[in-house]
């Protein structure tokens, strides 16, 4: 089992937020036809979601909802009979 570092999540948040000003970016420019304010419009934006980015992911990390708990494998004692896994079946 692995955990989140919170070197991860911000990477995580960084890598996000390089697409996220380009859209940005793209979007302000194809309504202002204007480089310069296009560019500061996205950087805005990311310097302001990035932190909130990064806090929501942390924050998610201390909700339960929606985690399953890590199945354990089962123990083979011996003598006892053979474990058979069975794989789903594919219908066509």
């Amino acid at each position: 089992m692995t955990v989140e570092t919170r070197r991860r999540s911000l990477a995580k948040a960084l890598s996000w937020r390089v697409i996220a000003w380009s859209i940005t970016a793209a979007v302000a420019y194809a309504f202002t036809g204007k480089v310069g304010f296009a560019l500061s419009i996205g950087f805005a934006d990311s310097v302001i979601k990035i932190f909130a980015y990064y806090m929501h992911e942390r924050t998610w990390m201390t909700v339960d909802f929606g985690r399953a708990p890590v199945p354990t494998p089962a123990v083979e004692e011996p003598g006892a009979p053979e474990l058979v896994h069975l794989q789903p079946s594919r219908s066509a």
